[in-house]
C-alpha cells in the first residue's frame, strides 16, 4: 500500500474510532472510553524499519497513536544496526508504543514457563536496544500451539493475542 492510500485509510478510520496503544494502561484506557469505538492499530515490523518510521511519522501528523513491534529474528533486517536503532527510538519518541514481535518457532517452547522465559529474554534485548520499557508483544506467525497461550501477560508483557 502506498503512503497516500494509507493516509486516506487513517483519515477515514479516525472518523469513527479513537486510536489506542497496546500497553499496561490498556484496561484503564478502555474503561475511560467505554462510549467510543477503539482501534488498536498494530504494525509488526517484518521487513522494513524505515517504512515503519514513515508510517509512524504519517500517523503522528494526524495525531494517531499505534503500536509497532520489532522482530529480532527477522531475515530481512538487523534490529541492532545503528540506523535501525535510531528508527525504533524515533518511532517511540513520536508517542507510539514499541513492543516485541516474538517468533515462538525459534525456540523449543513446550510450556508456559519457557514462553515466559523467552519473551522476557527478547523483551530485555529490545529494552536495551531502544533504552525504553517494552510492555507488549505479538506473535510472529503464530502456531496452533502458541495460540493456546492466550493469557493477558507473558514475560511481563501484554500479549496482543490474549483473550482480552
Amino acid at each position: 500500500m502506498k503512503l497516500e492510500d494509507y493516509e486516506k485509510l487513517l483519515k477515514e478510520t479516525s472518523k469513527s474510532y479513537i486510536f489506542a496503544k497496546i500497553n499496561h494502561k490498556l484496561n484503564d484506557f478502555v474503561k475511560e472510553n467505554k462510549k467510543n469505538k477503539i482501534c488498536f492499530l498494530r504494525h509488526d515490523i517484518d521487513f522494513s524499519p524505515s517504512n515503519a518510521l514513515n508510517m509512524a511519522l504519517l500517523e503522528n501528523k494526524h495525531n494517531i497513536v499505534s503500536t509497532f513491534t520489532i522482530l529480532l529474528t527477522s531475515k530481512y533486517y538487523n534490529a541492532f544496526t545503528k540506523e535501525n536503532r535510531i528508527f525504533f527510538k524515533k518511532i517511540k519518541s513520536l508517542g507510539h508504543e514499541v513492543g516485541l514481535h516474538f517468533d515462538p518457532t525459534v525456540y523449543k517452547i513446550d510450556s508456559e514457563e519457557k514462553l515466559n522465559l523467552y519473551v522476557k529474554y527478547e523483551k530485555n534485548l529490545i529494552e536495551d536496544l531502544i533504552d525504553e520499557k517494552v510492555e507488549m508483544f505479538s506473535y510472529h506467525q503464530p502456531t496452533i500451539f502458541s495460540l493456546n497461550f492466550n493469557d493477558l501477560k507473558y514475560g511481563d508483557c501484554i500479549n496482543a493475542y490474549s483473550s482480552f
